[in-house]
C-alpha cells in the first residue's frame, strides 16, 4: 500500500470519528516538522502530533485496531 493510500484510509478513518488528519502544508517554522496533525474541529485541539510531528504510523498507532 502507498503512503497516499495509507493516508486516505487513516483520513476515513478519522473523519468515523468526527476528527480531522491535517497535513503540513510544507511551511517550515521552527513549530512545523512537516508530517501529520490529528485535529478536532469541534474542540479546536490537536489530539496527537502538535507540531506536525506525527507520521502514518504514529496515527495508526494512535487509532488502534480498526
Amino acid at each position: 500500500m502507498t503512503d497516499t493510500e495509507r493516508e486516505t484510509r487513516l483520513r476515513a478513518r478519522l473523519q468515523a470519528r468526527g476528527l480531522d488528519l491535517r497535513k503540513s502544508s510544507g511551511a517550515m517554522p521552527p513549530a512545523n516538522l512537516g508530517e501529520y496533525m490529528v485535529y478536532d474541529p469541534v474542540t479546536g485541539g490537536t489530539l496527537l502530533g502538535h507540531r506536525f510531528d506525527a507520521d502514518l504510523d504514529g496515527v495508526e498507532a494512535w487509532l488502534g485496531d480498526g
